[in-house]
């Protein structure tokens, strides 16, 4: 999947305040030959800056990737995403762009990595991030998808950015959003 960066610079520091609902279908892929369903709780608090968004774009860009994780995790939370009652965890980067008929919001943050990945470095350990795709129109209801393993690369001149997924998207059915209040910080 390529991606066009300039959409990465679309959206200042503003208060989110939102929950979105949504059921999760994971296909299976190449994990496993069953359907598992959850459901996905995601809380924003906030949008990212332009400035987080073009610091996480450079050390996209640069040689070690090493570097781009070491950002995203730097960045200031955004929200949070919880799977059925499990314990959630931060999201670090969250956009929004209008569709004209309502809104595509991308999420991003660093996989959850078992102990077990950490000490036999599978082949998808190489792809530490979760970029989370939500689309809605103008009632806040809509569908999108969770890639929970992405490697990513920046095409050499900044503009296309690259999302190999490990495997198969979850995807995501019946989202709804919802106004929140602010969490105290």
């Amino acid at each position: 999947m390529a991606l066009d960066g300039s959409a990465v610079r679309a959206q200042t520091n503003q208060p989110a305040n939102e929950r979105f609902t949504a059921a999760a279908i994971d296909l299976g892929g190449t994990r496993s030959s069953r359907v598992t369903t959850a459901h996905v709780t995601i809380s924003l608090d906030r949008w990212s800056s332009k400035a987080e968004q073009e610091r996480l774009m450079a050390a996209m860009r640069g040689k070690s990737k090493d570097r781009a994780l070491e950002v995203l995790r730097d960045l200031r939370p955004v929200g949070r995403i919880q799977l059925n009652t499990n314990l959630g965890y931060d999201l670090h980067l969250a956009t929004q762009e209008s569709t004209g008929d309502g809104r595509k919001i991308t999420l991003v943050t660093d996989r959850p990595i078992t102990f077990w990945e950490a000490w036999n470095q599978p082949m998808y350990a190489d792809y530490p991030f979760t970029f989370i795709e939500l689309r809605v129109d103008s009632n806040g209801r809509g569908n999108g998808h969770i890639m929970p393993a992405v490697r990513v690369s920046v095409s050499s001149d900044g503009k296309f950015m690259f999302l190999e997924n490990y495997d198969i998207a979850v995807q995501l059915k019946d989202v709804e959003a919802e106004k929140t209040t602010r969490r105290a910080e």
